[in-house]
């Protein structure tokens, strides 16, 4: 997909990197204008906005040779979705991950309020290094790594945690709400089919009964259209809100129960 570089947002936390490369982008911007081919930036969609998680040299060196547009791989997501996969981004490809953006990636996940609570091995395949450099940054910053201690009545356990659950009782994540199934409606496409041609016939009407010569009338022809264009696009845009609302809506619930999970845990 072409998107405007305009309506992709760099502001939502998803450069993991520890710093932007400038002689990086002048070599980028070099070769595109030379002809080279680049892949794809990657960006999630929220149904609200567009998040840039991989390509940040790439969105930058398009903007320095004066691009309206970049070529994207739009993946559905919401933000911290788009922060997630970007501490893994260019772990193959693209341009080489310094050590210091390696130890950044793992210590954001360390100061998550969830991923912290992650296994060795889970933060380890999210940041694309191995589950020793997740041990040692661990142990460097004095953190408990594979065993957890919990008190059951007078007795302290330890466990080693097997998933990325707070611990064993914690309450579930209730599962993400789906939207309803569609299912088709004739009767309901017929009746938006003729409150449609309603409204043609009423500016069709509204028109016909303008005063003025021919070119008014085509003017307040085109002037109605260009209105009945902004309603839709504006329908559409406060539709894709609530759609975005809602996903706001139950992943608060979700981050309260975790948060819930938390101050028990921290209270035993």
């Amino acid at each position: 997909m072409i998107l405007n570089l305009a309506v992709i947002r760099i502001d939502g936390g998803t450069q993991s990197r520890d710093i932007i490369d400038q002689d990086a982008i002048n070599t980028y911007a070099e070769n595109m204008a030379a002809g080279d081919k680049f892949p794809e930036v990657t960006v999630f969609y929220n149904g609200l906005d567009y998040y840039l998680a991989d390509g940040f040299h790439r969105y930058f060196a398009h903007k320095k040779l004066g691009k309206a547009s970049i070529g994207c791989n739009v993946v559905t997501g919401t933000l911290r979705d788009a922060i997630l996969f970007s501490k893994g981004a260019n772990a193959d490809n693209g341009l080489h991950r310094s050590n210091a953006t390696k130890r950044k990636c793992v210590n954001d996940m360390l100061d998550d309020f969830e991923w912290q609570f992650w296994n060795n091995a889970e933060i380890a395949k999210a940041c694309r290094v191995s589950g020793e450099y997740v041990r040692r940054i661990k142990s460097e910053r004095g953190v408990q790594t594979e065993t957890v201690k919990y008190k059951m009545g007078k007795k302290v356990f330890e466990r080693k945690p097997t998933s990325s659950a707070i611990n064993n009782k914690a309450e579930p994540i209730p599962a993400k709400v789906e939207e309803p199934e569609f299912k088709y409606d004739p009767q309901e496409e017929l009746l938006q089919s003729l409150a449609a041609e309603n409204e043609a016939l009423k500016d069709k009407l509204a028109v016909a009964n303008m005063g003025g010569d021919s070119e008014e009338k085509d003017q307040a022809a085109a002037v109605i259209a260009e209105l009945r264009e902004r309603v839709r696009v504006l329908e559409a845009e406060l539709e894709a809100i609530k759609i975005t609302r809602n996903s706001y809506q139950t992943e608060n619930g979700q981050l309260k129960k975790q948060i819930a999970a938390m101050k028990r845990q921290a209270g035993k």
